[in-house]
């Protein structure tokens, strides 16, 4: 699996995540921040496999605009 965005909130991530899912783009959230305890204290970081990173991308882009 390949790093493809990292956000501020655990909450941004997982409506990213949602996304990509809708989308059958599997994809794993990894954070240090005690289960969302300390959101302060990490960023969260969502990743894909590499052959899903160009779909996903623009997915997630389509979404911003």
């Amino acid at each position: 699996m390949i790093l493809l965005h990292t956000f501020n909130s655990r909450l941004d991530a997982e409506i990213a995540q949602n996304i990509l899912e809708s989308q059958n783009i599997q994809s794993m959230i990894k954070s240090d921040d005690c289960g969302g305890m300390y959101p302060q204290f990490n960023h969260v970081k969502l990743f894909i496999n590499e052959e899903d990173k160009q779909i996903a991308e623009e997915l997630l882009q389509q979404e911003e605009a």
